[in-house]
């Protein structure tokens, strides 16, 4: 757990959670919420791959997705937790269930967005709960470069000109 922990520090994702059951641990990791940055998916499959290749006496099995998500605290004043949830944190899990030990599945998405390269093989569409259609999947192999951009991927305020006013003026006041 603290190598996982150290990978996710150096690595820019965020170590959420831990869940421990008879014969099984389970470790949450997650990019983009409660903070986002530049190149999500890059950093979160580099940070598995890494996890995948620890020298472990574990069955290690990566699951990993990308979507929307519910996230924010959850339970009563006196007891509660960040977390996040939905159907993209759900298909993440069942990519972990279906993996091989010692092995990463991503999503489509995330291997398509990803700033860094990797050997994939496309894995034979299965069937898992919650989805009518055959889930498509890639097993995650070997770093193999970076992706060339073209353009930034970075949004732009259109049609704020106001609020990007109150925005210069609140900085200009802190400063």
């Amino acid at each position: 757990v603290a190598s996982i922990g150290s990978i996710a520090d150096e690595e820019g994702v965020t170590f959420l959670a831990t869940d421990v059951d008879e014969n099984a641990c389970k470790v949450i990791l997650v990019s983009g919420v409660p903070t986002t940055s530049i190149d999500e998916e890059g950093r979160m499959l580099r940070a598995v791959r890494r996890i995948a290749d620890l020298d472990s006496a574990f069955g290690v099995k990566i699951g990993v997705n990308r979507g929307h998500v519910f996230s924010g605290e959850v339970g009563s004043l006196s007891r509660a937790t960040y977390t996040i949830m939905g159907d993209t944190v759900n298909l993440a899990a069942r990519l972990m269930a279906a993996a091989p030990a010692g092995s990463v599945y991503a999503s489509p998405g995330v291997i398509d967005r990803s700033g860094t390269l990797y050997e994939t093989t496309e894995v034979e569409p299965f069937r898992v709960k919650g989805k009518s259609q055959p889930v498509r999947a890639y097993s995650l192999g070997e770093e193999v470069g970076a992706r060339a951009r073209h353009g930034s991927r970075e949004g732009v305020f259109v049609g704020r000109d106001a609020e990007m006013k109150a925005l210069r003026q609140l900085v200009h006041d802190v400063g």
